[in-house]
């Protein structure tokens, strides 16, 4: 079974993945400092899902500290955000992300993704 880290600080959004997501082992976090912490604990997470916008922190901050880890820069990373901005995407990318899922979105969409 797939392990994921979901670090999101929205309630509702973290229910909506994982009603989404049934049936893969989801890790939550809400901050950014929560989300090293599990990390650090498991550095073999199958696919991270990064909201961008964190009450400590921005989350292309956050990915482009993952891309500079030895241990964590080839982890996969789907940002979701609820920033559609051109220029947000293209940073992301840039920065190695390797999907970005605009919110709201369907719970199907995140699934078939």
């Amino acid at each position: 079974m797939a392990k994921l880290l979901c670090i999101e600080d929205s309630k509702e959004f973290q229910f909506l993945i994982a009603k989404a997501l049934s049936g893969y082992d989801i890790d939550f976090a809400d901050t950014i400092d929560a989300s090293r912490t599990a990390l650090e604990k498991n550095r073999s997470y199958d696919l991270v899902l990064l909201d961008l916008g964190l009450p400590d922190g921005d989350g292309t901050r956050f990915l482009s500290e993952m891309r500079l880890s030895d241990s964590l820069k080839n982890m996969p990373v789907f940002i979701i955000s609820s920033d559609t901005n051109i220029l947000s995407k293209i940073t992301a990318f840039s920065l190695g992300a390797d999907d970005y899922i605009c919110k709201p979105f369907h719970p199907m969409e995140l699934k078939a993704r």
